[in-house]
């Protein structure tokens, strides 16, 4: 079952995507994914603590798109945790991966036909002397899940 969720990107990008969607014949919902998850990948460059989310810039009125999209729920919440630890908006995000990561996703789609973005995702719940800790995975294999964080019953 997706999430449905919307997202104002400004035009410019929106064409982006489009063409990339056009060009792989992935819909922009998969691209998105694909380049979101790239972008989790750079996190020791991004992650930023104790500032506020940045948004995009304003354009003139007309300058944005709005983009409907379903993502399956551990789409959403990567993309929710990208926001958080990140610190900008999900719009801004995807502006951001499309400029760094597009045309290198384009080109992996190009090549591997079959390669849609398997977001693997747990988040786990871990009380310590009365201290709660949240765990959330952003790639989940076998020997994590064997690990004792999410052993605990």
């Amino acid at each position: 079952m997706n999430i449905e969720t919307t997202l104002n990107i400004k035009n410019y990008y929106f064409e982006l995507l489009v063409n990339a969607s056009i060009f792989t014949g992935r819909s922009k919902g998969s691209i998105i994914s694909s380049l979101m998850l790239r972008l989790s990948r750079d996190h020791d460059r991004f992650s930023k603590m104790w500032e506020q989310i940045q948004y995009q810039k304003r354009v003139e009125k007309g300058g944005y798109h709005r983009l409907h999209i379903g993502l399956r729920p551990g789409e959403y919440e990567l993309f929710l945790d990208l926001r958080k630890t990140f610190k900008k908006s999900v719009s801004l995000l995807v502006a951001q991966a499309i400029d760094e990561y597009l045309d290198e996703m384009v080109d992996s789609m190009k090549n591997n036909p079959d390669n849609y973005p398997l977001i693997s995702y747990a988040m786990n719940k871990l009380i310590i002397d009365d201290i709660v800790n949240w765990v959330f995975s952003w790639g989940v294999t076998a020997k994590l899940m064997s690990h004792p964080i999410y052993c605990i019953t």
